[in-house]
């Protein structure tokens, strides 16, 4: 059934009013009048159910002592990796588990390879009304070795917002990715003892990362956006 406007609402009270007596009546009616419309009015309101999709993931990263670029923060709590540091020999590799935790996450999340390009992964979560974001705390399981990714630190994007009361809309850090960080250890023993009885080799070119005190620096000059 259609909601009757507020001019039909405010006819009605007309009419109320001009059958009424005294004014007490007329005062009463003048104000239920006022909210009704008020209502109405506010009713009408387009509301946000969503934040805004993220930006586009500029590039590069970081250059040697640079500080973390514009358009991201560091992640801080928000965003978690476990084990935040893994040991890998050769080709093997390990598993990590990304985790976001914030009133809205975006769905995909990205992770800086050593081919220099920001690869997609989307955490596991029932999408919020067919969008692209998800509820709450969100995880997904990676398996991460040095065929992929750095030697030493790795940059990991995600993007989330928490809803604030205080101005009714969305906080998102600025508008901003969010930079959580992992490591990888090659195991060097391993290396040397397979290097003596012939079954072990290592031919991938060695690329390093640091981050720390909130001061990037990275050999990272080139990287690719998704």
């Amino acid at each position: 059934m259609p909601r009757p406007s507020w001019r039909s609402w405010a006819a009605l009270l007309e009419i109320k009013l001009k059958n009424s007596k005294g004014d007490n009546m007329k005062k009463i009616y003048f104000v239920l009048t006022f909210l009704v419309i008020a209502i109405f009015i506010a009713g009408c309101q387009p509301q946000q159910r969503l934040p805004s999709p993220p930006g586009a993931i500029q590039v590069p990263v970081g250059q040697a002592g640079a500080a973390l670029p514009t358009w991201a923060v560091d992640a801080g709590a928000f965003v978690t990796v476990d084990p935040a540091s893994v040991t890998v020999a050769g080709t093997t590799e390990k598993t990590i588990t990304v985790n976001a935790d914030d009133d809205y996450v975006w769905s995909t999340f990205y992770i800086l390879t050593n081919d220099q390009q920001w690869t997609g992964h989307t955490f596991d979560c029932t999408p919020i009304d067919e969008s692209s974001w998800c509820a709450g705390s969100v995880d997904k399981d990676l398996d991460v070795g040095i065929t992929n990714y750095f030697r030493q630190i790795n940059y990991i994007l995600v993007y989330s917002c928490a809803w604030d009361p205080s101005v009714q809309n969305f906080a998102c850090s600025g508008n901003k990715w969010k930079v959580a960080t992992f490591e990888i250890v090659e195991d060097t023993a391993a290396l040397a003892i397979g290097s003596l009885i012939g079954n072990y080799t290592s031919d991938v070119t060695t690329t390093t990362s640091t981050i720390a005190s909130g001061i990037i620096t990275s050999n990272i000059t080139a990287a690719t956006g998704p």
